[in-house]
């Protein structure tokens, strides 16, 4: 029998490059198939699955068999807690943090990531997990949450005896993490699917890229870089993250963990701004400033609440003029505005990914306010996010000498020292940051 055609429908159907799991084991599964449904003839069978969705779906399920369980590499997991804690902490209904698991397979993944947010104090009104997968079969089970033994392979946070209730079926998962989590059937390589959808913050991506071919891995590629937040967190496959352009995506360099933030692709407007500010830092000249207010953290661009000083409350005032007037310009510029700029805006357009305008306005918003250390982090984190790492470094450094107690500028200036190798630097930043910490508890 030719079975070319039947893998070529598969791999246009789904991205599945047959020999990544080799000819043989699609074949023999096809034959299962075909004798289910009573087809002796592969030609046949090819064209009963191309005028027969339902079958089709049945091979699809049939040749995506999963092998996962809860936390598998437990790595990615301990590093989305350090994040999360550090740039979306503590939980907030204004904005929900947005979480992609696909494929989510049998539910184990995102049940995981439900399970480790449940910790931190989420629930379903201030975190969203969406669970995509093309496999009908493995959803279903994953709607239906009740799991052997065999899911539970190092169970170090003893999740099984807190979040699941033992049955003569297994293991019944509680209501309160299922209800954190919204499973949808889906493939990502559908070019309509998540077209103009919100972006995710966080996405896990593990072990799919690997089963398609060179093109249709791009495919997949661009459109992660398409629903990722500015500077969202990328995890992959042990084996997929070679395959990541290091033009879209920065390694986050945590062993174990395969953990990329995204890149802002840089534009002439943008690189011509950050030009004029490193004259001016080289010169030794103030930069811009802006007061304290909710911030864009350097995740995602989530919104962190502050309590606003006097001078951001006065400066609110003309917030709905100024929007008024950036909605009308390009979206991308902020000239002809009038009267003071406002960080609502700032954070507006840095959580739709408009990382140059934001910093621009940012800058606009700095000439006016010109000793303030929430203004220096806020810049920082928006060319952090164009990976501008240098100059956010100086911008978080400045944060420091502004406020000293600045705990999210501290953090990042003990990040970014580590991946430098600066070992005793990060040190130094981690130990100041842990003080104000316990100072503030």
């Amino acid at each position: 029998m030719d079975f070319s055609a039947i893998e070529g429908l598969l791999l246009e159907a789904m991205g599945l490059d047959s020999e990544s799991i080799g000819n043989n084991t699609v074949q023999r599964i096809v034959r299962q198939r075909m004798d289910e449904v009573g087809i002796e003839l592969a030609g046949d069978y090819l064209a009963k699955i191309k005028k027969d969705p339902v079958e089709l779906q049945e091979l699809i399920d049939a040749v995506t068999v999963p092998e996962t369980w809860f936390f598998r590499d437990k790595n990615p997991f301990i590093l989305l807690t350090e994040v999360v804690r550090r740039e979306w902490f503590p939980p907030s209904r204004e904005r929900l943090l947005r979480i992609l698991s696909i494929p989510c397979a049998t539910g184990e993944e995102p049940y995981s990531i439900a399970m480790v947010l449940k910790d931190m104090g989420f629930n379903a009104e201030t975190v969203r997990v969406d669970a995509v997968d093309i496999s009908i079969r493995a959803l279903g089970r994953a709607r239906r949450a009740v799991y052997g033994s065999n899911s539970f392979r190092g169970d170090e946070g003893n999740y099984r005896s807190r979040y699941f209730n033992k049955s003569d079926d297994g293991y019944v998962l509680n209501d309160s993490i299922k209800q954190m989590v919204n499973l949808q059937h889906e493939n990502l390589l559908n070019s309509k699917y998540l077209a103009g959808s919100e972006l995710y913050d966080v996405v896990f991506c593990r072990n799919v890229l690997i089963y398609f071919r060179r093109e249709q891995q791009d495919v997949a590629v661009k459109k992660l870089y398409r629903i990722l937040a500015a500077n969202g967190l990328l995890f992959v496959g042990h084996a997929e993250g070679g395959r990541l352009p290091s033009e879209l995506f920065a390694s986050m360099k945590q062993s174990g963990t395969f953990a990329f933030r995204k890149r802002a692709l840089a534009t002439r407007e943008t690189d011509l701004a950050v030009d004029k500010l490193d004259v001016s830092l080289n010169k030794h000249e103030p930069l811009p400033h802006f007061p304290q207010q909710p911030l864009v953290n350097s995740g995602s661009g989530s919104v962190e609440k502050r309590k606003l000083s006097g001078d951001t409350a006065a400066a609110e005032k003309n917030t709905a003029q100024a929007a008024k007037q950036l909605r009308k310009s390009d979206g991308n510029s902020i000239t002809n505005l009038n009267g003071d700029v406002s960080l609502v805006e700032v954070r507006r357009l840095a959580d739709k990914g408009e990382l140059s305008a934001a910093a621009e306005y940012c800058e606009q918003f700095l000439l006016k306010n010109t000793v303030s250390a929430e203004a220096y982090y806020l810049l920082g984190l928006i060319k952090q996010a164009e990976g501008k790492d240098s100059f956010a470094g100086e911008l978080f450094r400045k944060a420091v000498y502004l406020d000293p107690r600045h705990y999210q500028a501290l953090v990042h200036l003990a990040a970014q020292a580590e991946l430098l190798g600066n070992w005793a630097a990060a040190a130094v930043y981690r130990s100041r940051a842990s003080r104000v910490m316990d100072k503030d508890k």
